[in-house]
């Protein structure tokens, strides 16, 4: 075997096992909490798609290995963008503390921020104290927006 084929059949090996990894932690993604018709006062663009401003549904997902949160766009029950975020953890990462703290809201959250020097809307989600299944769960979102 020539070092171009070797180097085809590695690259393409790992490919197949990205994808396939890829596809596991997407089929594994549990839903957080679902915001419905939330007014988005920009035009976003996710992946080459431009989406108008308007209202949205905005359903927060979590994978359980490795632990990742998605938010899911959605209009009209249609799926229109799945985006991953990133935890952001609270200031003091110490459960009990946590627990106590009026950082921390009661029921689950969304704050949105537009960063205009870096044209992003930034979307915050909190879990909240209260929530069953997730709780104490802040994660951001950055979407970049034309106006």
């Amino acid at each position: 075997m020539t070092n171009k084929n070797r180097v085809l059949v590695i690259f393409s090996s790992l490919f197949s096992l990205v994808v396939v990894f890829a596809g596991l932690a997407m089929a594994q993604m549990a839903p957080i909490y679902r915001f419905k018709g939330v007014q988005i006062s920009v035009t976003m663009r996710i992946d080459n798609k431009v989406f108008e401003k308007g209202a949205y549904d905005l359903q927060f997902l979590r994978t359980s290995s490795p632990v990742l949160y998605f938010l899911r766009i959605m209009k009209a029950g249609k799926i229109l963008a799945t985006l991953q975020g990133a935890e952001w953890p609270y200031s003091n990462g110490l459960v009990d503390t946590i627990a106590f703290s009026s950082e921390v809201p009661q029921k689950p959250t969304l704050r949105m921020a537009l960063k205009k020097s870096e044209k992003l809307l930034s979307l915050t989600f909190e879990s909240g104290k209260n929530a069953l299944e997730y709780p104490f769960i802040r994660a951001k979102f950055n979407i970049p927006y034309e106006e």
